[in-house]
Formats: C-alpha cells, structure tokens, sequence
C-alpha cells in the first residue's frame, strides 16, 4: 500500500526545540513591543536610576553617629526601586495573557511549556539588558561628579565603577527573571505586583529597623545580596560580592523552575 504524501514538510510538522524557541521569542517580541508597559516599566527603570543616584550622592552625612559613606551604594541608590519595576514587567510578560485569557491562544500554538516559558525568559534577558545598562551607566555618569566633588576619588573608568555598573546590570535582569517567575506561580498582576514590592522594597527596609534581623537575615535577602558587590569598606551584613550575586541568580532559577513545574502542571 502506497503512502500518501500530505505536502507538508517534516519540519513544518515537528519544528526542532531551537526552531520552536526561536518562534516563541519572536512571537513574544509582537506582544511586549505592543504594550505601552513595557515601555513605561522600561523608562521608569532608567529614569529612577539616572536620577535618584546623584540626589543621593548629594546628600552630606554629618555628626559623629553618621556611617561611612559608600558611593558605589549611593550612586545605585535607586536600584531598589528599579528592581520592582522590571519585576513588574516580568510578571507582566505572563500574567497579561492570563488577564485577557490569551494565554489559551498561546498554550495551543505552543503546547512545548517548558519551551514557551524559556522564550518568555529570553525575551525578556534580552529586552531588559541594554536598557538596565544604560541605567547603570546613566546612574554613573550622573552620580560621579558629585561624588567626586564629597572628596571621592572615582571616574567613570575605575574599576569599581565599571564592576558596579555590570554587576548592577546583571542583578536588574535576574530581577526582572525572578518577576517572570512569581508572575507565572501566580497568574496575577496584582497579586506579582505585592509580591514584588513586599520581597525588594519593603522587606529589605523593615528588616533593617530590627537589629537582630538585619544581622542575620538582612545579607541573604536579595536586594542587599545583590548590593554587596557595591559596598567598598566595611562588609559587616553582606555577603561576599560573588556569594551575593550567586545567591540572586539561585534565587531567579529556582523561581524559574518551580514556575515551569507549575506550568507544566496546571491548565490554562
């Protein structure tokens, strides 16, 4: 008995895994370009950072009690805010669709869901990258002036600066990851939002109005782990620069994969 040929392509049938992924990201690029969102959670990123780094830089410590300054700290100062930002925007890379109920659309064009949530991942890595480096770089360039002008002895070229700004960098993006996460275990908007605001902002700086917790528990949070690569004199409450920035991306990868399982698991 003769086979009849359907005119269609293996390949067309039964794309490979990197065919299917490239597809996605491309796919995902449609959406988030389209959503004013992405654009304000963008600016607002770099905005804050560019801004807030220089007013803090600015500001004197006086009288005995008054900390040492660090100025890698100060001239990032906004990175808390920004982290919440791009997590926001992570989350909103998935929990939009469930919102208007597109991500059925999406389920049945991408059965794959381990492959759909790695496009969503790339995606967003490389739609976040370049603008948390202009950020960072901003925040820099804005904040070493005045840093210099308190007696501080950085440039834009010192290694510190150049080791903050890509450190910074690649700790907004695992951010940005770690939203993407929260935003699929979810599958709200409002609910990610708290989650994220709760997590990077409001915990870090309750945890500091308590000693015993800032001590013990303030160095493994994630947003001072992954400012210990900017605090240049006394280390007491933070991690190692690497510990912190291994911690983080622990943290954006278990996120991740506890999201896929969750992915995986459930319906639409």
């Amino acid at each position: 008995m003769t086979a009849v040929s359907t005119g269609v392509h293996p390949s067309v049938v039964d794309p490979s895994p990197v065919r299917q992924l490239a597809r996605v990201v491309a796919a995902e690029w449609v959406k988030a370009r389209s959503l004013p969102s992405t654009w304000s959670a963008l600016g607002a990123c770099v905005f804050i950072l560019a801004s807030i780094g220089p007013v803090i830089s600015g500001m004197e410590q006086e009288g005995p009690s008054a900390p040492r300054s660090e100025p890698l700290l100060q001239m990032m100062a906004g990175v808390s805010m920004a982290q919440v930002a791009l997590g926001v925007l992570g989350a909103l890379v998935i929990t939009g669709e469930y919102a208007s109920r597109s991500i059925t659309g999406t389920l049945a064009a991408v059965p794959q869901r381990g492959i759909l949530l790695t496009g969503k991942a790339v995606l967003l890595v490389l739609l976040v990258t370049p603008f948390a480096l202009l950020s960072c770089t901003l925040a820099a360039i804005t904040s070493t002036p005045v840093l210099r002008g308190r007696g501080a002895t950085l440039t834009l070229t010192s290694p510190e600066v150049v080791t903050a700004v890509l450190a910074t960098t690649l700790f907004l993006v695992l951010t940005a990851l770690l939203g993407l996460a929260v935003g699929t275990l979810l599958r709200s908007t409002a609910g990610a939002v708290v989650v994220l605001t709760g997590l990077l902002f409001l915990l870090p700086v309750l945890v500091q109005l308590v000693p015993a917790l800032a001590t013990s528990l303030g160095p493994w949070l994630p947003t001072q782990a992954g400012a210990a690569v900017l605090v240049l004199g006394d280390r007491s409450g933070y991690l190692s620069p690497a510990g912190g920035q291994l911690l983080v991306a622990a943290c954006a990868g278990l996120a991740l994969a506890a999201a896929a399982a969750r992915l995986r698991s459930s319906d639409a």
